[in-house]
Parts: C-alpha cells; structure tokens; sequence
C-alpha cells in the first residue's frame, strides 16, 4: 500500500465535492454512488442495475485523471484506464469503520482509494 496524504490539492477536492454532491443530492444517491453497477447476488460489477436495468452513468473524468496520476506517482504500476469508481459519502456523525474489500477483482490491479474529509 502507498499512502498519498495531500495528493489532491484542497481547491480541486473543493470542486470535486462541490459538484458532485449537487449532483448526488439531485438524484438523492447519497450513501453509495457506483460508476458500474453492483449485482449483490453475484459480487460483481457491470453497466447497468440488476433491479431495474438503468445504465451506470460514465466515471467523471476528474476522477480518472486523479486516479491515473495517483497509481504513476505510486511508481511501479503499470498504466490504468479505471472503470469502477464508489463513492461513499458520510455525514460529519457518519464514519467507515474497519473493513476488507473483498469483493472486488482478485487480479493484481491497483485499486486507488480518495479520501475527503467532511467539509
């Protein structure tokens, strides 16, 4: 694991939540939004909603760009094109508590991890 503490300048994590919670709040997805959609039957991710068939929306650019420049910096990764990004948002009470992620890919891909805290 490497830990990029102060990776992403204030400003940008600024405008990254600023737009992004608009939009979220709009579509009241605020506890959990996937750019790929989760089957909880199978513990797998695709592009569109088991319930209902609705397509995940694409992955905001803003954060592939973050997420490809974190994993170079990390060195020694090989390039990303990501295609799964969750966004969990929690309140100032709420909080993650300690977990695994077990259900993603078991293939030695990175997986890059942004953490804001609560404005």
């Amino acid at each position: 694991m490497v830990l990029l503490k102060g990776f992403v300048k204030p400003e940008d994590q600024i405008q990254i939540v600023r737009t992004k919670l608009q939009e979220w709040c709009q579509n009241k997805l605020m506890d959990d939004v996937s750019w790929k959609e989760r089957d909880p039957t199978t513990r797998s991710y695709g592009p569109t909603r088991p319930i209902d068939g609705a397509r995940a929306p694409a992955i905001p650019e803003a954060f592939k760009m973050i997420a490809q420049t974190a994993n170079s910096t990390a060195n020694g990764f090989p390039q990303i094109n990501p295609d799964i990004c969750i966004v969990n948002y929690y309140t100032n009470s709420g909080k993650l508590g300690l977990h695994q992620d077990k259900d993603e890919s078991r293939v030695a891909l990175p997986k890059v991890y942004l953490s804001y805290p609560s404005p």
